[in-house]
């Protein structure tokens, strides 16, 4: 990976403190607009600073995953921070289905960004299949961090079958796309 979890991890912290105050920020220009019954695009923005604070929430704590899988050696230390890094990766995908219609919606007005969110939807498509979303994530998600399973067997082996260097590449990945999302909110929220 080309970007240091170190600097990540800052930057994302300067990027959760500066979202959360703007977030503020536009939610009370959001309200009073309604009070005085103005009605601007204001409150798009407000879901766009919301769906950034998520991919920056995502790209934070896959960031500290890596940086410590990276480091581990323990077994159990290592699977630790390969199911965070999984549950990650499915929470964050599984919000981002639910911002689709808000992207499209944002993205369609110029076409360089239309055409950017079309390849990054592709790409999001890629990496969901070439990582086994439906089946593999899902299974390490709900069988064994973010629910535990009764079926200890199964725990024990889905998480036993996880590789840390397959894992890795897998986290590089999801950060190059995280990195995009967060390249289109920008752009968006700063046209120029």
């Amino acid at each position: 990976m080309d970007i240091s979890e170190k600097s990540l991890i800052i930057e994302c912290s300067k990027n959760l403190e500066f979202l959360r105050s703007s977030i503020d920020l536009s939610d009370g220009v959001i309200k009073l607009c309604e009070k005085e019954g103005f009605n601007f695009s204001l409150e798009k923005l407000n879901q766009l600073m919301y769906f950034n604070s998520l991919i920056t929430i995502a790209k934070l704590d896959i960031a500290i995953s890596s940086k410590f899988l990276k480091k581990s050696s323990e077994k159990w230390e290592i699977i630790h921070f390969i199911k965070n890094s999984y549950l990650t990766i499915y929470e964050s995908l599984e919000k981002l289905k639910t911002h689709k219609k808000l992207l499209h919606e944002l993205t369609s007005v110029k076409d360089a960004n239309k055409e950017f969110y079309k390849n990054l939807d592709i790409e999001t498509k890629e990496f969901m299949k070439k990582y086994e979303f439906d089946t593999k994530i899902n299974l390490i998600r709900n069988k064994t961090v973010g629910h535990i399973d009764k079926d200890f067997k199964l725990y024990y082996d889905e998480l036993n079958k996880l590789k840390k260097s397959e894992t890795i590449d897998m986290i590089d990945a999801f950060i190059k796309l995280n990195l995009k999302y967060l390249e289109l909110c920008s752009d968006l929220i700063n046209p120029n």
